[in-house]
């Protein structure tokens, strides 16, 4: 049972105000705005990290594929280029990087090579040392990378072709 002086009383109601709403809604959005913000730009420094992950697989899988192409097209006397800079980009066919559950992405890549060094025994090119730059992007992203190797040539005296 109540009391009997609260039966007589009736409690008054006050009314929220219109500034203690707008105060409120005010400190949810600021909070609100910093816990969509936190994941928000981690996902995107996860995604550009998983990019340039994927870039660097398909540096090395870009690498063996222009190893197996010097070895078939370039015999070993026909590399003779010496200066990097008279030396001019090759392409080679766009790949498309696909990471899962995210749009796929088209990589340009090319390459350049020339030859650093011979190294010669009896007036006879015997070797040669050879540099190998490989450049990939990825347009929309504006993601490049730019692989430079260093690739020690032994001429065979069975066959013309080296490696």
């Amino acid at each position: 049972m109540l009391p009997s002086n609260m039966n007589k009383k009736k409690f008054k109601k006050t009314p929220f105000v219109l500034l203690e709403a707008l105060i409120a809604l005010s400190l949810l959005a600021l909070g609100g705005g910093y816990l969509i913000h936190q994941p928000l730009h981690l996902f995107k420094q996860e995604l550009k990290l998983l990019i340039e992950i994927e870039l660097e697989r398909v540096s090395e899988n870009t690498l063996y594929e222009i190893l197996d192409s010097l070895r078939e097209n370039h015999p070993f006397d026909e590399l003779k280029e010496r200066n990097k800079k008279n030396v001019e980009f090759i392409s080679l066919n766009e790949l498309a990087l696909s990471i899962p559950k995210l749009e796929s992405y088209t990589v340009k890549r090319r390459y350049k090579v020339w030859v650093k060094r011979i190294f010669e025994t009896e007036n006879e090119e015997s070797a040669k040392l050879i540099a190998l730059e490989i450049e990939q992007r990825i347009d929309n992203l504006k993601a490049r990378t730019l692989s430079k190797h260093q690739i020690f040539l032994k001429k065979s005296k069975n066959i013309d072709k080296s490696f």
